[in-house]
């Protein structure tokens, strides 16, 4: 894979944009670079900017990348069976390649296909562990197929990987205070808010749940709690470091 489509795969959206943008200005029809900026605009839901892009890099010829660049394509206009026979096809040629297992996971889902999904979230925590956002979809995942406990683990799991990863604290609190653990929700959130004060989604998140349930001193017993203790260490670890 080319280097600006790895800053992607990691998540460096700015920096990818950034370096794309400014080679095209050198050679207006970089193929790296062109799919690269597709792929963003896809992901930004500008379809129309992405196709006009990825024309641009079919014409030096069709290559892996420019097939994986279609398929997110046709995700991003939500023909997912489509993309999922994109993704397919780039998985018969590189079968552990995880961002065409992230797209393929993704269209499945969409699809409402979550116990056909679930392989593929669990096959990409296991190539990429240090990555929360595959936890967190697979905790997703989990709870679409009613399988609590193991969605609690994934969540917890994403949370110990990047304990600033706010879907993940939302999705754990949630799934807590469906459980009935009620107390494990609220000091979820109230650490969350510890380590980003500023964060208004789980301000409103605990502002909600104490006008659903108020603050409770005697609650359920905790199911899981080897998970959730592994997450609460690594939380206030992380307040450690913050308050010094």
């Amino acid at each position: 894979m080319s280097p600006l489509l790895e800053l992607l795969q990691l998540g460096k959206v700015h920096e990818a944009r950034q370096q794309a943008s400014a080679r095209l200005l050198i050679s207006p029809n970089d193929p790296e670079a062109l799919l690269t900026l597709a792929r963003i605009a896809a992901a930004d839901a500008d379809t129309e900017g992405a196709e006009k892009l990825l024309q641009r890099a079919e014409a030096a010829g069709e290559t892996a990348e420019t097939r994986l660049t279609r398929a997110c394509l046709d995700a991003a206009r939500q023909d997912h069976a489509r993309a999922v026979e994109g993704f397919h096809q780039i998985l018969s040629e590189q079968p552990e390649r995880v961002d065409a297992l992230a797209g393929l996971a993704s269209a499945l889902a969409y699809q409402e296909q979550y116990a056909v999904a679930l392989p593929y979230w669990e096959k990409l925590t296991r190539l990429a562990p240090e990555e929360a956002r595959y936890h967190y979809h697979l905790g997703r995942n989990y709870l679409e197929l009613q399988r609590l406990d193991e969605a609690v683990d994934s969540l917890s799991r994403a949370l110990t990987e990047d304990p600033q990863h706010v879907d993940s604290f939302l999705v754990l609190s949630r799934t807590l205070e469906k459980a009935g653990q009620l107390e494990d929700a609220q000091e979820l959130l109230e650490m969350g808010l510890q380590l980003m004060p500023q964060q208004t989604h789980l301000q409103n998140e605990l502002s909600n749940l104490r006008l659903r349930h108020g603050d409770r001193e005697s609650l359920p017993g905790r199911c899981k709690a080897a998970s959730l203790a592994r997450v609460r260490g690594k939380l206030k670890a992380a307040l450690d470091l913050v308050n010094g």
